[in-house]
């Protein structure tokens, strides 16, 4: 019983230290052109190209959007996949309950 109680606490605590995958951040704002986010000036110049940053399942997924367009909820990996190319899927469907919404990390100056 004591080894199960001592099994039971060590899952516990690695649950609650996950770290995500690699961070690709870098290289998804240089392949974009985009420049860093630092505060809200990009809502300063009318009509505007950003990146939102999510985390989920241990990995980093990316959403490009604009102040002035209506775009398709489609989060990408690090490695370009789509995580909901089709919104029926499953893994659509949790990470829209699940991801962390990190805010926006780039612009397009």
């Amino acid at each position: 019983m004591k080894h199960l109680l001592l099994f039971a606490a060590c899952m516990i605590l690695a649950s609650c230290n996950h770290k995500p995958s690699a961070d690709c951040t870098p290289t998804i704002l240089e392949n974009a052109q985009m420049v860093p986010y630092t505060g809200s000036e990009i809502f300063e110049t009318g009509c505007v190209l950003y990146l939102q940053k999510y985390e989920w399942n241990e990995q980093f997924y990316f959403q490009f959007d604009g102040t002035c367009i209506d775009a398709l909820f489609n989060p990408v990996d690090c490695d370009g996949n789509a995580i909901c190319a089709d919104n029926e899927s499953i893994n659509c469907q949790r990470f829209l309950l699940e991801a962390i919404d990190l805010g926006i990390i780039g612009y397009l100056p």
